[in-house]
């Protein structure tokens, strides 16, 4: 585990295991705990890059310089990279990640081999709905109590709910609805124009943050933007959980996409390198 400080933070990261590098972003509530449960299977094919966005997780909690912007986000996750030493990675992003994910393969594409997301990329009316609740709760009872309320909005397995508010609580505050607004109102379908790497979505099927619905409808959005890119739904998975609840299978998809877009023998030595 090791920081880096960056235009007033200090951002955590950690990196295991041996391989092409995988930068891995999880949503805001989860952060780097999101891949909790596909991290033993990641680790003996990758070199994984985990990460914190700053005033969450491991990250410093109040930091100087806080904006609350996916700008930052991706400028951060430039900072662990260089501190790292790795060029080049591959990305796989989930929920409100998606947005830093996006953002920094149209920013840096010499940095990024293939990316993996969620397809969450405009503004959804659920999105809203979802913030207007969670800010009425938190003003009228507390924080706790609203990450309760969301993790049973998001619906994950009722096996993996305690354990998912835990996390909640243990990673956020409540001024996490800045970020929160920024992604709800923000549109990156021109970023997605602007990527260039091989790119899937891969999405669970189950709950209100599934395949069907209004954030997992993102994959519409995807396509007309990268008509190349590929889709993948976890059929027993639920929404941006699926890595929770269907480890295996996530472990899987991901790995024969990546293995499809190798990072290439040319970045090879720089990827390897540093911590």
């Amino acid at each position: 585990m090791s920081f880096v400080e960056h235009d007033g933070a200090t951002i955590w990261y950690d990196i295991q295991g041996e391989g092409e590098p995988l930068a891995v972003i999880g949503g805001d509530c989860m952060a780097s705990d999101q891949f909790h449960f596909v991290l033993p299977a990641l680790i003996q094919r990758f070199r994984l890059v985990r990460w914190d966005f700053r005033g969450l997780g491991n990250s410093d909690r109040n930091p100087q310089v806080h904006r609350y912007v996916i700008d930052e986000k991706v400028e951060d996750m430039k900072a662990v990279l260089d501190a790292a030493g790795i060029e080049r990675t591959h990305i796989w992003a989930i929920a409100t990640g998606t947005y830093t994910g996006v953002t920094f393969a149209a920013r840096y594409p010499e940095r990024v081999g293939a990316i993996i997301h969620y397809g969450q990329c405009q503004p959804t009316e659920g999105g809203f709905k979802i913030f207007g609740i969670l800010d009425r709760i938190h003003k009228e009872f507390d924080w706790p109590t609203a990450c309760e309320h969301m993790v049973h909005l998001y619906a994950p397995k009722p096996e993996f709910m305690d354990w998912t508010i835990a996390v909640y609580v243990k990673n956020t505050n409540a001024d996490w609805l800045k970020s929160y607004w920024d992604e709800l109102n923000a549109d990156i379908t021109e970023e997605l124009r602007q990527t260039t790497a091989p790119m899937l979505v891969l999405i669970g099927a189950q709950g209100p943050l599934g395949a069907g619905t209004s954030y997992g409808s993102g994959w519409e959005t995807t396509k007309a933007c990268r008509p190349d890119a590929e889709l993948e739904v976890v059929e027993g998975g639920t929404g941006t959980y699926y890595m929770v609840d269907q480890a295996d299978e996530a472990v899987q998809k991901v790995t024969a996409f990546l293995e499809r877009h190798p990072l290439g023998a040319g970045a090879a030595g720089a990827d390897l390198q540093g911590n």
